[in-house]
């Protein structure tokens, strides 16, 4: 009877810690994640705005404009490794469908408006409104990253 018992108990008890473990597993995943993703969008922040005082900026081989640059239907994309290195710039076809470079994990999308504050007096105070996305898994299709969005308003860095 004890025996009866004891492979009662195992056969709740195994599956519920496995399932525990699978969950645990993925919130550390989705933890990390998080946490680079914020450290890349402020990488990526900076680049643009030493783009824009013409520094060396290494995540752009051309400087975009500003205020506006790209769109929210083609935006700039750029591709990460799993430790936040820069592999280098994507396109349409991989930010709709997914990267089939086997390092990438992050894509991030960006795209900048043009925003004039409230208080401005003249159109020389504009700022540009940046919107940045950072997506993982990269290799998986668009509809199925998980994405962080971001939002910065960056003034203009070098005379009009």
């Amino acid at each position: 009877m004890e025996a009866v018992i004891a492979i009662g108990i195992v056969a709740v008890a195994v599956p519920l810690i496995l399932a525990a473990t699978s969950a645990a597993s993925r919130s550390r995943i989705n933890s990390e994640a998080d946490t680079r993703a914020a450290w890349i969008a402020k990488e990526t922040q900076r680049q643009l705005t030493d783009a824009w005082r013409d520094l060396p900026a290494t995540y752009f081989s051309t400087k975009p404009a500003f205020p506006a640059f790209s769109s929210e239907a083609e935006p700039l994309v750029l591709l990460f490794n799993q430790s936040a290195g820069l592999i280098g710039p994507g396109n349409a076809e991989v930010h709709a469908s997914g990267s089939s470079n086997p390092e990438a994990y992050y894509m991030v999308t960006m795209y900048g408006e043009a925003a004039i504050p409230s208080t401005a007096d003249q159109a020389d105070n504009t700022l540009s409104k940046v919107f940045i996305s950072v997506e993982h898994n990269a290799k998986s299709p668009r509809s199925k990253r998980n994405s962080n969005p971001f939002l910065v308003l960056i003034p203009r860095q070098t005379a009009p």
